[in-house]
């Protein structure tokens, strides 16, 4: 069951002038005028000392998106722009961290308008080849694999529809050369890597400040720590996570020793309610059955020395899958503590539904990584450099997301909000459709079903819509055939005057 606890996503758009562009709302309302539209829209609010640099990394971000990859030398082909990107990402003035929060407040202005948004956080590893030691990885994967790389914590905004918005948080790191104790327990607080859960859900907090849309954290099992749900109770947050542990919880006759499992296994089934399982390799896709239990308990959160914090009152929300399975498949169970309050059936399924929603980060990660963009594929030489490239292609990777999404929960947009005219006519001249007449307005899913086909989409036969995958190689191809039809010299500038203010 899908609960319907959601608001229109009204236009926060503004229109280019003088002022700082910004972005349409979840829905796509608001008109932007095609890659290079989104591209001011992002990093426009780049403060990085100059306002060249600023275009330089909106002509990046423009050139990426229409051609996604991780290779510089793919995506620009012009020479002196490419030298030009080159020169940028290597400046060692120029740090990766302005062109992120540009991207973050972007996204917040497609939040306005909206109660509330759920907010995946979850980590992940870049790989990143370095055999001479020179890029300033670190240690990737199992100890003996040798593997080098980067760790990334990243937050992902995500409307009550299940519309990708944007990142509003991201956290990197190299881990260090020596090996970690086998107690990680043990070591103190502020040296684990569980601390960064909290750091990009601070930074998710302050992206989302102002905008009057409240962000919902949901964090999978690795983020079952004492702090973070401390953290989340005292900032008065919304926050779902899935329970890694059994953990103590304060009986209802003083004092008497329980545990979180037992406790809410024991309570009555509140009802049911159905979710599509995805099909994965080894595991066909379901539509599974689920009860649902909840219940407020008391935890009982302690430090490494054993020291009692203050009880945390949440509600723990519980769904068996109670259907059918096939053979050696285990069926479905979470338990999810929250800080939202349930006190019925309804809120249960709102709590589930957002869990649900995790998933969403996991599809940023393989488009971001290895599906679509392709950020380890970078050869650039140094960890800031590869940084900044990565921050670009991060969003890159979630307009790729949210074009897919957008076509599929509202087909009926002007594909106006995400192409310009040329790029739908190169789209129509790729999959041999009549070219649209001039003012005819075409609807986006149209037009993603053009562009992916172009990427090779075949239809039902490909097991379902459109996904980033041929999304981003049609896009890819379609840039090719309306950088053939351009003037000489209309693909090395910007399409038209744009001004804006550093503020």
């Amino acid at each position: 069951r899908r609960p319907v606890i959601m608001s229109d996503c009204s236009s926060a758009g503004v229109e280019f002038s003088d002022r700082t562009p910004g972005l349409c709302g979840s829905r796509g309302e608001a008109v932007v005028a095609s890659t290079f539209g989104w591209a001011v829209g992002e990093f426009s609010r780049a403060k990085l000392g100059d306002t060249r640099r600023t275009r330089r990394v909106i002509d990046i971000a423009t050139r990426f998106a229409a051609t996604p990859c991780g290779v510089v030398t793919a995506a620009i082909v012009a020479a002196d722009e490419r030298q030009g990107a080159y020169d940028f990402m290597e400046n060692e003035k120029i740090n990766a961290e302005p062109i992120a929060e540009s991207a973050y407040r972007g996204t917040a202005d497609r939040c306005r308008g909206l109660p509330y948004v759920f907010v995946p956080v979850d980590g992940s590893s870049l790989s990143v080849a370095d055999p001479k030691l020179r890029r300033g990885t670190g240690p990737n994967g199992s100890q003996n694999h040798g593997g080098r790389g980067f760790q990334v914590i990243s937050a992902l905004a995500v409307a009550p529809d299940g519309v990708p918005l944007g990142l509003i948080g991201q956290e990197w790191w190299s881990r260090p050369e020596a090996k970690a104790t086998r107690r990680p327990d043990r070591r103190a607080p502020e040296t684990k890597e569980s601390r960064l859960w909290g750091v990009v859900m601070d930074q998710g907090r302050e992206s989302m400040a102002g905008t009057g849309c409240k962000a919902w954290f949901v964090i999978d099992r690795g983020g079952d720590a004492g702090p973070v749900l401390h953290d989340a109770h005292t900032d008065r947050s919304w926050l779902t996570v899935r329970a890694c542990y059994n953990r103590r919880v304060q009986g209802e006759q003083g004092g008497e020793r329980q545990y979180l499992w037992p406790v809410v296994r024991a309570e009555p089934v509140v009802g049911r309610y159905s979710v599509e399982v995805a099909e994965r390799p080894g595991r066909p896709a379901r539509t599974a059955v689920m009860s649902v239990r909840w219940k407020e308990v008391t935890l009982e959160l302690r430090d490494r020395k054993r020291k009692v914090w203050d009880a945390m009152r949440v509600w723990a929300v519980y769904a068996l899958e109670t259907s059918a399975t096939a053979a050696g498949q285990e069926p479905l169970e979470w338990m999810l503590l929250t800080t939202f309050p349930v006190t019925n059936f309804e809120d249960a399924c709102t709590v589930l539904y957002g869990y649900v929603q995790r998933w969403r980060i996991e599809e940023f990660h393989k488009a971001w990584k290895s599906g679509a963009c392709n950020v380890e594929d970078t050869q650039l030489h140094s960890a800031r450099a590869i940084h900044v490239l990565a921050v670009i292609l991060a969003a890159v990777a979630v307009r790729l997301l949210r074009m897919t999404y957008l076509a599929r929960t509202t087909p009926e947009v002007s594909a106006a909000v995400e192409f310009t005219p040329a790029e739908i006519d190169a789209a129509a001249a790729l999959t041999r459709r009549r070219k649209p007449r001039k003012g005819v307005t075409v609807p986006l899913g149209t037009v993603v079903l053009w562009v992916a086909e172009a990427g090779g989409y075949t239809g039902k036969s490909s097991g379902g819509p459109p996904g980033f995958l041929t999304l981003a190689r049609g896009l890819a191809r379609v840039r090719t055939v309306v950088a053939a039809t351009e003037s000489p010299r209309s693909d090395r500038r910007t399409p038209e005057p744009l001004r804006w203010d550093q503020g």
